[in-house]
């Protein structure tokens, strides 16, 4: 404005429209500025504090529980007196259309210890069960932490491919852990 005007006394006026504006445009109508809509629609991602430049740096891979067992939904008493032998922290409930719930060991082991069943439905048992989503192997902090607002899950399944076609869980994450994950 200074240049087209060539008035030194339109700077302040200007500097309050362009703020006016912004206001009413964020607030009023809920649309971000046209150079963050820019950087969106890149791909980028403008946000450069040091938490999340942490979090782009460290993997999944680095901090995800890879103790854990996997039980279908429906198990017998001996798949699941199994798996509770080999002390695992999570249990990994898989459904037909694949994982749904972690399920601390603690409450299988209670419900056992409370009922002789010799069939157990996993969903069916009081249990403080975490909500699951995808996130794969290669993945970042940054990335599972987006993937766990976007989803509204609990924990994530971190997945691999073992094979063609075949995807393999190799470890959860939960959002304790990723919020107390050491960062760099």
């Amino acid at each position: 404005m200074l240049e087209l005007t060539a008035n030194p006394n339109i700077i302040l006026p200007g500097m309050l429209a362009v703020i006016a504006s912004g206001l009413t445009s964020s607030e009023l109508f809920g649309k971000r500025s046209i150079y963050l809509s820019l950087i969106h629609a890149r791909g980028l991602d403008y946000r450069n504090d040091p938490r999340t430049q942490s979090l782009r740096r460290v993997g999944v891979a680095g901090i995800m529980e890879r103790n854990f067992v996997e039980l279908d939904r429906e198990c017998s008493r001996e798949q699941a007196m199994n798996a509770l032998a080999t002390n695992p922290v999570w249990i990994v409930v898989n459904e037909p259309d694949g994982p749904t719930a972690l399920l601390p060991p603690l409450d299988l082991q209670r419900h056992l210890d409370d009922c002789d069943d010799t069939m157990i439905d996993l969903q069916a048992i009081p249990a403080l069960r975490r909500g699951l989503a995808p996130i794969h192997f290669q993945a970042t902090l940054q990335e599972a932490e987006q993937t766990l607002a976007e989803t509204g899950a609990d924990a994530l399944f971190v997945w691999r491919m073992r094979a063609p076609m075949i995807r393999g869980i190799r470890g959860v994450l939960t959002r304790d852990t990723l919020e107390s994950a050491p960062l760099r």
